[in-house]
């Protein structure tokens, strides 16, 4: 079984740590949620069922101390997620149509994509929603290894995703590219503040080339 594995964080200005062992009431919340829509039953017996167990197994199995970094941008929070909801019916639409049409003859690969961010949220999310898509999963991610030179570089993270059905002719590069952009994405929605800057320096030399074009 492959393991997502934690970076160092970058020097964050604001972070904040649940401590080992205690609950966490909107997780528990969120739960008793599902537990009602797994049985189908919304009242106040089965809310209380799934609120218990909740506790019970974050008591039972508790997380290690959670760092929350970045900023919630609310407007490309909803970019983010009205793009994830078209992915999932696109791809939903392709997987079943490759399935059923062509079967076995499906081509699957597995790349190695570099990614900009040190964020541990961040590259939880991009692995967790790459793998909510059909069609694509997270196998690994590999933390940098900080350099221990003079300018205190850090190394590139990477992430190992499986791709279906990639074509006679793949465009390897056009699959990263995608990738990286659902990694832009999730640091525009709530990355570090450094990060986004970074994103939109990044953002600003193409917007003005794309114009030049014109």
């Amino acid at each position: 079984m492959s393991h997502l594995h934690r970076s160092e964080p970058e020097a964050p200005r604001r972070r904040w740590r649940r401590p080992r062992g205690t609950v966490q009431w909107l997780t528990i919340a969120m739960m008793g949620i599902v537990w009602m829509m797994v049985w189908g039953r919304y009242d106040l017996p089965t809310l209380i069922m799934g609120l218990g167990l909740g506790i019970v197994v974050s008591l039972v199995f508790p997380l290690p101390p959670l760092e929350m970094l970045g900023t919630v941008r609310p407007l490309w929070w909803i970019v983010l997620n009205v793009r994830l909801v078209y992915d999932l019916v696109v791809a939903s639409v392709a997987v079943a149509w490759a399935g059923v049409v062509r079967g076995p003859t499906v081509r699957n690969a597995i790349l190695r994509v570099p990614l900009r961010t040190h964020s541990d949220f961040v590259m939880t999310q991009v692995a967790e929603l790459t793998t909510l898509v059909p069609g694509s999963v997270a196998l690994e991610l590999r933390r940098a290894v900080r350099e221990s030179d003079a300018a205190g570089s850090e190394g590139v993270n990477v992430l190992y995703l499986h791709v279906m059905d990639i074509g006679t002719n793949p465009d390897l590069e056009a699959q990263r590219s995608k990738l990286r952009k659902l990694e832009a994405r999730v640091i525009r929605a709530y990355g570090p503040r450094h990060e986004y800057a970074a994103l939109k320096a990044e953002s600003a030399p193409e917007a003005a080339e794309g114009g030049s074009d014109e």
